[in-house]
């Protein structure tokens, strides 16, 4: 099943145990979060288009047949170029869900720790509420921010 993102889509194609592999398109001039896994390491390989590849304070150019690993808690990304930029990617680890991904920098405004520390305070004053006014209110706001990370695809 094709999964789309802002920076274009992935599909996981295999899975077992303590491996996935997916294909990930990243359209031309667009990219992944800056990013890390706690759980993963992850094998690229660039199979058509350009792009440029960062993984640990280095680039590379993205031309079909680099491969690039990248090990546990390492910082990476990928940046589509002049084209789309078709990459396959083998992920290796005891937890391989989405929900692994630290995002560090990112260009959509996908949920970030200033978001979810926003949300844990509202919900902490919710807690505290006195009045149930105070607790709509509170209530309206969570609801707010909520519909803003689904849209950007939290």
């Amino acid at each position: 099943m094709r999964v789309k993102r802002p920076w274009g889509w992935y599909e996981e194609l295999a899975s077992g145990s303590g491996y996935k592999v997916k294909v990930l398109l990243v359209r031309a001039g667009c990219q992944l979060s800056l990013q890390r896994h706690r759980h993963r390491s992850e094998s690229w390989t660039v199979v058509a288009g350009d792009g440029r590849l960062f993984c640990d304070d280095k680039w590379y150019k993205a031309s079909p047949g680099l491969m690039l690993s990248i090990p546990y808690g390492s910082v990476h990304r990928a940046t589509g170029g002049k084209k789309d930029l078709i990459i396959s990617e083998v992920q290796h680890g005891d937890y391989l869900e989405e929900d692994d991904i630290e995002r560090l920098e990112d260009d959509y405004g996908r949920a970030s720790d200033k978001q979810r520390r926003k949300l844990v305070k509202i919900a902490r004053k919710a807690q505290e509420c006195v009045s149930r006014e105070e607790a709509q209110k509170l209530l309206r706001k969570a609801r707010k921010i909520f519909k803003k990370l689904n849209k950007r695809g939290w």
